[in-house]
């Protein structure tokens, strides 16, 4: 027998049966918006968000295309309500990246930074912040994100506010004042933190418009007055 809705079992009985389903409809449907004026009546699966956007919507669209002129009902309307789920799909924003894990761990890299910044040695920085951040709720970052924070050097050009002294090898604080005043030496940054001023230039330009009189005076001195 060829597919019928006539005394069709398993259909629903309060909502129109789905527009791309027909007789196989199963379950509720639900009335779908399209604009431009245009509805249609979908199940389930065919009116979830999945099915409509996959493949940037074009399974959708070529689905009711196809429909709609088989039944000699394609309109104008219709063609663009399409067009512009097509549109929609095509210029929706891309889905949201997966952040790397040091950004989701601020407060460790401002104070790991500032530990760097102060001179103290990467791998000790390292050690002891994963060892004080063991017992968290969240997993610390891994040791391989906390080199990155050391050699990409973003703390030498964005000064933050002191932490604490970093820590000595043998696990105890050092002194915060001893660190403080320590410079950034050419071994673990490259460059000097508090250069020595430079000396002061002699004015010559002072000189060369001081009076004609005082000058001869300082250049001869043998000259009587």
């Amino acid at each position: 027998m060829p597919a019928t809705l006539y005394k069709a079992r398993g259909l629903p009985t309060k909502h129109p049966v789905c527009a791309i389903c027909v007789d196989r409809t199963r379950g509720k449907t639900a009335r779908l918006d399209l604009g431009r004026g245009v509805t249609v009546w979908l199940c389930a699966d065919h009116g979830s968000e999945r099915f409509r956007t996959s493949r940037s919507g074009r399974d959708f669209v070529l689905t009711l295309d196809r429909l709609w002129k088989a039944n000699g009902c394609m309109t104008k309307q219709r063609s663009r309500a399409l067009n512009d789920h097509l549109a929609a799909n095509r210029s929706s924003p891309p889905a949201k990246r997966h952040r790397p894990g040091s950004y989701a761990w601020p407060a460790i890299r401002l104070e790991a930074e500032a530990l760097f910044r102060q001179g103290a040695h990467p791998d000790t920085v390292i050690r002891q912040l994963r060892l004080r951040h063991a017992n968290d709720y969240a997993k610390p970052p891994s040791i391989r994100t906390m080199r990155r924070w050391y050699t990409d050097r973003r703390w030498m050009t964005s000064p933050g506010p002191l932490t604490p002294s970093p820590p000595r090898a043998d696990g105890q604080a050092g002194s915060s004042a001893a660190v403080g005043s320590r410079s950034i030496d050419q071994r673990n940054a490259g460059q000097l933190a508090n250069p020595t001023a430079p000396t002061a230039r002699p004015n010559v330009h002072a000189q060369s418009m001081a009076p004609r009189g005082e000058a001869s005076r300082e250049t001869r001195p043998d000259r009587p007055p």
